[in-house]
């Protein structure tokens, strides 16, 4: 067992849940090593170092600190098991995964191994979802102001300002070589189908099918996002006649724009990019009773 911290996130009870997992290991018998990168450059390399022969690695953090650790971990065996300890553990909630000691032990002990599919945007890998537009815009604020753990509450001064002063540019979403929208536009691409508050942009998504989703909300003023907001919440967006929704294998990006755009939760750099998925790319531990 290998037990990589991120540093910066958890807090609380959920930072003692490393300690008492770590704990209940060595009682067990289990021979265990924590580490503690000095930074997100060092994370993949941290995972390189333990992932050799039948190495369990234990991420503890969240969706960002599993997008910093994919380098370290597509293409080896190695099976992963995540301790939620971030704000929205978008990738856990859907592997079923919760911040809980009994529920990770058993997990650890009568769990299954399921490969699970990435994707890479201008090749830096991700597992949950890419957002191009106001999600992006509102994470790229909120990554300038943040000071350690963050919290629901921390993002509402961003979304905030963002809502106020977002200009919504024109998107261009080019798939197959063909062009299906260039007008001003909310994209997003991945693999899971939950995103942030529980909603369900992605709604058709798969982690082991082979294909990323694709949703684009056709928006040109904060009227047009508040409807698309409310048909998201009731889970009825995708058939609203201003989103189009297509599974596909990649998709280009751009913008006349410095557009930006976020992965995994983290602010990733400006359009243009291409989005690419990664089949079965890593083996995650799941709960004994998931599906």
């Amino acid at each position: 067992m290998a037990i990589i911290v991120n540093p910066v996130a958890g807090s609380g009870w959920r930072r003692e849940l490393v300690e008492r997992f770590r704990d209940r290991l060595l009682a067990a018998g289990h021979n265990c090593q924590v580490s503690v990168p000095t930074g997100s450059d060092d994370l993949p390399r941290c995972v390189s170092r333990h992932a050799t022969g039948r190495t369990i690695i234990v991420l503890a953090g969240g969706d960002g600190t599993v997008r910093n650790a994919l380098p370290g971990l597509i293409g080896r065996t190695n099976p992963l098991l995540v301790l939620p300890l971030g704000t929205e553990n978008l990738l856990a909630k859907q592997l079923g995964l919760v911040a809980d000691l009994d529920a990770v032990w058993d997990t650890f002990n009568n769990g299954q191994v399921s490969p699970i599919d990435a994707a890479t945007v201008n090749g830096q890998p991700f597992l949950t979802v890419v957002g191009a537009g106001f999600d992006a815009e509102a994470v790229a604020r909120l990554a300038r102001e943040r000071r350690g753990h963050i919290t629901h509450l921390t993002y509402f001064w961003p979304l905030w300002q963002t809502f106020c002063q977002y200009r919504f540019p024109a998107v261009r979403v080019i798939v197959d070589g063909e062009q299906i929208c260039d007008e001003p536009a909310l994209v997003f691409v991945g693999n899971v189908p939950r995103y942030a508050i529980g909603l369900r942009i992605l709604r058709e998504a798969r982690w082991d099918d082979g294909l990323l989703d694709l949703c684009i909300f056709r928006c040109a003023h904060r009227g047009q996002l508040m409807e698309h907001a409310f048909w998201t919440w009731l889970n009825w967006h995708v058939e609203h006649p201003r989103v189009t929704y297509k599974q596909v294998k990649r998709v280009r990006l751009e913008s006349d724009e410095p557009l930006p755009i976020q992965s995994d939760g983290d602010p990733a750099g400006h359009l243009p990019v291409e989005i690419e998925i990664v089949p079965s790319a890593i083996n995650v531990m799941l709960p004994p009773e998931r599906p």
